[in-house]
């Protein structure tokens, strides 16, 4: 009988476990191209007709391509946005259709700005 509860309590965590592992968010590996170029600006010194010119050339070469895998962890859930103010008037309605006061607009402004966005 109390083999049959401790194989039990292990079963329970056991699986406890499994699903406790299972809930860890997803990561996700991206690969990423990086190149990597070098520019080099030749200057060049030509006698024209008894006049210096200096001729600049700009030359860019790859030097290296990379390609790297770099794991992106999941975004948390975003912080909420508590809306704090203080009026001692009456606010007449936060109807956005039928609303024609400033203090009315001010309170409908600020609580569904981030709906809007």
């Amino acid at each position: 009988m109390l083999n049959k509860k401790w194989a039990l309590l292990a079963l329970i965590v056991l699986v406890g476990s499994v699903l406790l592992t299972a809930c860890e968010g997803e990561t996700k590996e991206v690969e990423v191209t990086r190149v990597v170029k070098e520019t080099v600006v030749e200057k060049e010194t030509v006698v024209e007709k008894e006049t210096v010119v200096e001729k600049e050339t700009v030359v860019e070469t790859v030097v290296e391509t990379v390609v790297e895998t770099v794991v992106v962890e999941p975004e948390g859930e975003p912080e909420p946005v508590t809306y704090n103010n203080y009026d001692t008037s009456d606010i007449p309605s936060l109807d956005p259709q039928i609303a024609e006061d400033v203090t009315s607009i001010n309170y409908i402004e600020n609580l569904f700005v981030c709906l809007a966005n």
